[in-house]
This record gives structure tokens, C-alpha cells and sequence, in this order.
């Protein structure tokens, strides 16, 4: 079963990355989840790894598109070598 609407989101990315982002963007209630005032530097920041597609990055389009492909050849779908997208 996949839904479409969030397949952009959520897909395992093949390697991971890292990003850094001020404390004061996170809401309270994952910061004390976390315990991230113990963890931020000295400018307030905090570095997190991402492990899933998500909005922003570049390269997630490509791994759900990569995802698409794989999971529609399972039923004999092929993208079209004369219209990309299709």
C-alpha cells in the first residue's frame, strides 16, 4: 500500500545528512524530549542528522521519484523514454 499525497516525504535516504539549526525554530515540548539545551553550542545551536526525505532538501525529489520507479515496476510500469515524468 502507498499514499501519494506524502511519498515526497519519509523515504530512506541513502546516505545520511547533517544540518544545523538554531534552537529557538524547535517547539519546547521536542527540546525537552531531547534534552537539547544540554546540547546546543555556544551560539545556540543544535546538529541533527537526517535519515528521511524531507522538504528542503535537494536531493529528495530524486529519492522518491527513485522509490516511485522501483515500487511501480513491481506492477509493470516503466517510465516513458520519450516523456520524463511519465
Amino acid at each position: 500500500n502507498m499514499d501519494v499525497k506524502d511519498f515526497y516525504l519519509n523515504n530512506n535516504m541513502p546516505t545520511y545528512e547533517y544540518m544545523k539549526i538554531h534552537i529557538s525554530l524547535l517547539p519546547n515540548d521536542v527540546i525537552e524530549h531531547y534534552r537539547l539545551r544540554d546540547k546546543q553550542d555556544a551560539h545556540g545551536f543544535v546538529y541533527i542528522e537526517i535519515r528521511k526525505g524531507m522538504y528542503g532538501l535537494k536531493q529528495a525529489g530524486r529519492i522518491a521519484y527513485d522509490e516511485l520507479v522501483q515500487h511501480l515496476a513491481n506492477y509493470g510500469y516503466v517510465p516513458s523514454k520519450t516523456t520524463q515524468g511519465l
